[in-house]
Protein backbone atom coordinates (compact mmCIF):
# COMPACT_ATOMS: atom_id res chain seq x y z
CA UNK A 1 0.00 0.00 0.00
CA UNK A 2 1.54 3.67 -1.27
CA UNK A 3 2.17 5.80 1.67
CA UNK A 4 1.92 3.51 4.50
CA UNK A 5 4.72 1.71 6.35
CA UNK A 6 4.67 -1.89 7.49
CA UNK A 7 5.85 -1.85 11.38
CA UNK A 8 5.15 -5.68 12.32
CA UNK A 9 2.91 -8.25 11.63
CA UNK A 10 1.04 -9.65 15.18
CA UNK A 11 -0.28 -12.99 14.34
CA UNK A 12 0.34 -12.73 10.47
CA UNK A 13 -1.24 -9.71 10.01
CA UNK A 14 0.55 -6.54 8.47
CA UNK A 15 0.35 -3.66 11.07
CA UNK A 16 0.91 -0.35 9.16
CA UNK A 17 1.38 3.65 9.62
CA UNK A 18 -0.49 5.91 7.19
CA UNK A 19 2.16 8.62 6.43
CA UNK A 20 -0.07 11.52 7.95
CA UNK A 21 0.73 9.66 11.40
CA UNK A 22 3.82 11.07 12.12
CA UNK A 23 1.37 14.94 12.54
CA UNK A 24 -0.27 13.84 16.05
CA UNK A 25 3.15 14.11 17.93
CA UNK A 26 3.81 17.29 15.60
CA UNK A 27 1.00 18.79 17.00
CA UNK A 28 1.44 17.59 20.44
CA UNK A 29 4.93 19.06 20.03
CA UNK A 30 3.54 22.07 19.17
CA UNK A 31 0.75 22.81 21.56
CA UNK A 32 3.90 21.81 24.43
CA UNK A 33 6.16 24.47 23.13
CA UNK A 34 3.38 26.73 22.94
CA UNK A 35 2.07 26.20 26.68
CA UNK A 36 5.59 25.60 27.74
CA UNK A 37 5.18 22.27 29.29
CA UNK A 38 7.48 20.66 31.73
CA UNK A 39 9.89 18.19 30.14
CA UNK A 40 8.59 15.76 32.29
CA UNK A 41 4.62 16.58 31.17
CA UNK A 42 5.60 16.48 27.37
CA UNK A 43 7.40 12.74 28.02
CA UNK A 44 4.05 11.54 29.61
CA UNK A 45 1.74 13.06 26.94
CA UNK A 46 3.96 11.14 24.47
CA UNK A 47 4.01 8.24 26.38
CA UNK A 48 0.25 8.45 27.12
CA UNK A 49 -0.47 9.02 22.60
CA UNK A 50 1.85 5.91 22.16
CA UNK A 51 -0.13 4.00 24.66
CA UNK A 52 -3.72 5.17 23.21
CA UNK A 53 -2.73 3.66 20.13
CA UNK A 54 -1.38 0.69 21.06
CA UNK A 55 -4.97 0.10 22.92
CA UNK A 56 -6.96 1.22 19.75
CA UNK A 57 -4.41 -1.48 17.92
CA UNK A 58 -5.21 -4.38 20.17
CA UNK A 59 -9.04 -2.98 19.08
CA UNK A 60 -8.26 -3.46 15.67
CA UNK A 61 -6.71 -6.79 16.84
CA UNK A 62 -9.82 -8.11 18.17
CA UNK A 63 -11.91 -7.46 15.28
CA UNK A 64 -9.59 -9.41 13.42
CA UNK A 65 -8.96 -12.56 15.27
CA UNK A 66 -12.62 -12.51 15.69
CA UNK A 67 -13.32 -12.13 11.70
CA UNK A 68 -10.54 -15.19 11.13
CA UNK A 69 -12.52 -17.31 13.23
CA UNK A 70 -15.45 -17.29 10.60
CA UNK A 71 -13.01 -17.39 7.42
CA UNK A 72 -12.28 -13.56 6.80
CA UNK A 73 -9.07 -12.80 6.39
CA UNK A 74 -7.93 -9.25 7.01
CA UNK A 75 -5.15 -7.38 4.15
CA UNK A 76 -3.49 -5.08 7.30
CA UNK A 77 -4.31 -2.75 9.76
CA UNK A 78 -3.85 0.66 9.35
CA UNK A 79 -3.46 3.37 12.25
CA UNK A 80 -3.74 6.87 11.32
CA UNK A 81 -4.63 10.39 13.33
CA UNK A 82 -7.91 9.63 13.71
CA UNK A 83 -7.64 5.94 14.91
CA UNK A 84 -7.00 2.46 13.00
CA UNK A 85 -9.10 0.76 10.72
CA UNK A 86 -8.79 -3.32 9.97
CA UNK A 87 -9.41 -3.83 6.39
CA UNK A 88 -11.01 -7.09 6.27
CA UNK A 89 -11.26 -9.11 3.19
CA UNK A 90 -15.35 -9.17 3.19
CA UNK A 91 -17.59 -8.29 5.64
CA UNK A 92 -19.42 -11.43 7.30
CA UNK A 93 -22.82 -12.39 5.59
CA UNK A 94 -24.05 -13.68 8.81
CA UNK A 95 -25.58 -10.86 11.04
CA UNK A 96 -24.42 -13.32 13.98
CA UNK A 97 -20.95 -13.32 12.87
CA UNK A 98 -20.92 -9.37 12.07
CA UNK A 99 -22.56 -8.92 15.06
CA UNK A 100 -19.07 -10.48 17.10
CA UNK A 101 -16.76 -9.10 14.86
CA UNK A 102 -17.83 -5.70 15.56
CA UNK A 103 -18.31 -6.58 19.32
CA UNK A 104 -15.00 -7.70 19.40
CA UNK A 105 -13.10 -4.26 19.21
CA UNK A 106 -15.10 -2.54 22.24
CA UNK A 107 -14.76 -5.87 24.15
CA UNK A 108 -11.32 -5.19 24.14
CA UNK A 109 -11.09 -1.71 25.20
CA UNK A 110 -13.38 -2.38 28.31
CA UNK A 111 -11.35 -5.75 29.27
CA UNK A 112 -8.45 -2.89 28.86
CA UNK A 113 -10.29 -0.52 31.23
CA UNK A 114 -11.11 -3.48 33.21
CA UNK A 115 -7.46 -4.26 34.10
CA UNK A 116 -6.26 -0.88 33.98
CA UNK A 117 -9.10 0.01 36.67
CA UNK A 118 -7.35 -1.90 39.56
CA UNK A 119 -4.80 0.34 39.84
CA UNK A 120 -7.53 2.70 41.49
CA UNK A 121 -7.63 -0.20 44.24
CA UNK A 122 -4.21 0.74 45.89
CA UNK A 123 -5.72 3.59 46.31
CA UNK A 124 -8.09 4.65 50.09
CA UNK A 125 -12.01 4.61 49.29
CA UNK A 126 -11.77 8.91 48.82
CA UNK A 127 -8.87 9.52 46.38
CA UNK A 128 -10.51 6.93 44.39
CA UNK A 129 -14.28 8.40 44.41
CA UNK A 130 -12.34 11.85 43.71
CA UNK A 131 -10.38 10.39 41.20
CA UNK A 132 -13.49 9.11 39.37
CA UNK A 133 -15.28 11.94 40.07
CA UNK A 134 -12.31 14.14 38.36
CA UNK A 135 -11.88 11.83 35.28
CA UNK A 136 -15.78 11.90 34.29
CA UNK A 137 -16.61 14.84 35.67
CA UNK A 138 -13.98 16.90 33.96
CA UNK A 139 -12.86 18.80 37.47
CA UNK A 140 -9.93 21.14 37.07
CA UNK A 141 -8.55 19.50 40.27
CA UNK A 142 -7.72 16.35 39.89
CA UNK A 143 -4.21 16.41 39.37
CA UNK A 144 -3.41 15.87 43.11
CA UNK A 145 -0.05 15.84 44.89
CA UNK A 146 0.03 12.03 46.24
CA UNK A 147 -0.33 10.83 42.70
CA UNK A 148 3.31 10.45 40.23
CA UNK A 149 3.01 10.78 36.44
CA UNK A 150 2.82 7.01 35.87
CA UNK A 151 -0.72 7.03 37.91
CA UNK A 152 -1.91 10.17 35.77
CA UNK A 153 -1.24 8.22 32.54
CA UNK A 154 -2.98 5.03 34.08
CA UNK A 155 -5.94 6.57 35.04
CA UNK A 156 -5.75 8.61 31.47
CA UNK A 157 -5.77 5.31 29.69
CA UNK A 158 -8.32 3.43 31.80
CA UNK A 159 -10.60 6.65 30.97
CA UNK A 160 -9.96 6.39 27.55
CA UNK A 161 -10.41 3.17 27.09
CA UNK A 162 -13.99 3.05 28.36
CA UNK A 163 -14.67 6.82 25.95
CA UNK A 164 -13.34 4.37 22.82
CA UNK A 165 -15.51 1.76 23.60
CA UNK A 166 -18.38 3.59 24.30
CA UNK A 167 -17.90 6.20 21.39
CA UNK A 168 -17.16 2.85 18.77
CA UNK A 169 -21.01 1.20 20.21
CA UNK A 170 -22.41 4.51 19.11
CA UNK A 171 -25.25 2.98 16.77
CA UNK A 172 -23.89 5.30 13.70
CA UNK A 173 -21.92 3.00 10.30
CA UNK A 174 -19.55 2.79 10.03
CA UNK A 175 -18.47 2.64 13.23
CA UNK A 176 -18.96 -0.65 15.25
CA UNK A 177 -22.12 0.47 17.07
CA UNK A 178 -23.73 0.96 13.24
CA UNK A 179 -22.44 -2.32 12.54
CA UNK A 180 -24.12 -3.80 15.03
CA UNK A 181 -27.01 -2.19 14.63
CA UNK A 182 -26.73 -3.75 10.51
CA UNK A 183 -26.38 -7.13 11.73
CA UNK A 184 -29.92 -6.57 14.32
CA UNK A 185 -31.40 -5.00 11.49
CA UNK A 186 -30.65 -7.83 8.89
CA UNK A 187 -32.34 -10.59 10.83
CA UNK A 188 -35.90 -8.59 9.82
CA UNK A 189 -34.91 -7.09 6.82
CA UNK A 190 -32.81 -7.03 3.66
CA UNK A 191 -29.26 -6.73 3.65
CA UNK A 192 -29.44 -3.19 1.67
CA UNK A 193 -32.44 -1.83 3.46
CA UNK A 194 -30.45 -2.30 6.83
CA UNK A 195 -27.20 -0.86 5.85
CA UNK A 196 -29.21 2.08 4.32
CA UNK A 197 -30.88 2.48 7.60
CA UNK A 198 -27.42 2.29 9.67
CA UNK A 199 -25.74 4.51 7.15
CA UNK A 200 -28.29 7.00 7.47
CA UNK A 201 -28.10 7.59 11.09
CA UNK A 202 -24.43 7.28 10.98
CA UNK A 203 -24.99 10.46 8.54
CA UNK A 204 -26.88 11.82 11.00
CA UNK A 205 -24.54 11.86 13.93
CA UNK A 206 -21.41 12.59 10.72
CA UNK A 207 -24.09 16.26 10.76
CA UNK A 208 -23.96 16.87 14.13
CA UNK A 209 -20.61 16.16 14.89
CA UNK A 210 -19.78 19.06 12.39
CA UNK A 211 -22.31 21.32 13.68
CA UNK A 212 -20.60 20.50 17.43
CA UNK A 213 -17.14 21.09 15.14
CA UNK A 214 -18.40 24.42 13.52
CA UNK A 215 -19.80 26.04 17.28
CA UNK A 216 -16.45 25.09 19.01
CA UNK A 217 -14.58 26.57 16.31
CA UNK A 218 -16.52 30.11 16.62
CA UNK A 219 -16.01 29.56 20.10
CA UNK A 220 -12.24 29.50 20.00
CA UNK A 221 -11.78 31.50 17.89
CA UNK A 222 -10.49 28.52 15.29
CA UNK A 223 -8.47 27.32 17.36
CA UNK A 224 -10.58 24.17 17.96
CA UNK A 225 -13.33 21.83 16.92
CA UNK A 226 -11.32 21.01 13.26
CA UNK A 227 -11.04 17.55 14.22
CA UNK A 228 -14.98 17.51 14.65
CA UNK A 229 -14.93 18.48 11.27
CA UNK A 230 -12.55 15.71 9.95
CA UNK A 231 -13.93 13.03 11.91
CA UNK A 232 -17.57 14.11 10.62
CA UNK A 233 -16.62 14.35 6.90
CA UNK A 234 -14.61 10.59 7.52
CA UNK A 235 -17.91 8.83 8.91
CA UNK A 236 -20.53 10.40 6.56
CA UNK A 237 -18.30 9.97 3.20
CA UNK A 238 -17.52 6.25 4.95
CA UNK A 239 -21.35 5.50 4.97
CA UNK A 240 -22.09 6.64 1.66
CA UNK A 241 -19.19 4.19 0.03
CA UNK A 242 -20.42 1.43 2.43
CA UNK A 243 -24.19 2.09 0.72
CA UNK A 244 -22.90 2.35 -2.59
CA UNK A 245 -20.60 -0.98 -1.88
CA UNK A 246 -24.08 -3.20 -0.76
CA UNK A 247 -25.90 -1.57 -3.18
CA UNK A 248 -23.91 -2.77 -6.23
CA UNK A 249 -23.23 -6.21 -4.46
CA UNK A 250 -27.34 -6.81 -4.58
CA UNK A 251 -27.62 -5.49 -8.02
CA UNK A 252 -24.73 -8.32 -8.75
CA UNK A 253 -26.32 -10.65 -6.56
CA UNK A 254 -30.09 -9.73 -8.23
CA UNK A 255 -28.59 -10.28 -12.29
CA UNK A 256 -26.85 -13.88 -11.12
CA UNK A 257 -30.28 -14.72 -9.37
CA UNK A 258 -32.10 -13.66 -12.81
CA UNK A 259 -29.17 -15.72 -15.04
CA UNK A 260 -29.67 -18.74 -13.04
CA UNK A 261 -33.50 -18.62 -12.92
CA UNK A 262 -33.12 -18.22 -17.23
CA UNK A 263 -31.36 -21.36 -17.36
CA UNK A 264 -33.27 -23.69 -14.98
Amino acid sequence: MKRTLKIAAPFGIPLRLHWTFGMVFVYVFFIAWEGRWDWQVTLMVFGLIVSLFVCVTLHEYGHALMARRFGVNTQDILLSPIGGIARLDRIPSRPKEEFLVAIAGPAVNFLLAALLGTYLFTFPAYLRRHLLQSLFFQESNYFLPELPLTGYALLMLFFLNIVLAVFNLIPAFPMDGGRILRAALCTRLPRYTATLIAARIGQAFAIAFAAFGIYRMVQSGGREGIFYLFISTFVFMTAQNELRFVEVQARIENVLDAGIKEFE
